[in-house]
């Protein structure tokens, strides 16, 4: 099916198009925006807190690991501070 094809191709170069139009955007959603990225920004950086809560996480896990108990290591797993970086990466 040929014609099909031909299609398919042409919707996808009128997705690739450039647009001439301009959206408005206001300061407030410029404001908006830089709060979000300075959060994810201080949350993905190292800090004192960060490799504090890290190297609690740390011993709290191998003293799970020593005691053979899942439940310490899960709280390990609470305590740990792995998210920022990971939704900084991610952002």
């Amino acid at each position: 099916d040929g014609m099909g094809e031909i299609g398919t191709v042409r919707n996808l170069i009128r997705v690739f198009e450039r647009s001439n139009q301009f959206v408005e955007v206001s300061k407030e959603e410029i404001q908006r925006v830089r709060v979000i990225h300075n959060r994810f920004l201080d949350g993905s950086m190292f800090s004192f807190n960060y490799n504090s809560l890290l190297l609690i996480a740390s011993i709290i896990a191998a003293l799970g690991l020593g005691s053979n108990s899942v439940t310490i290591i899960i709280a390990s797993m609470l305590v740990s501070p792995l998210m920022g970086p990971v939704v900084g990466m991610a952002y």
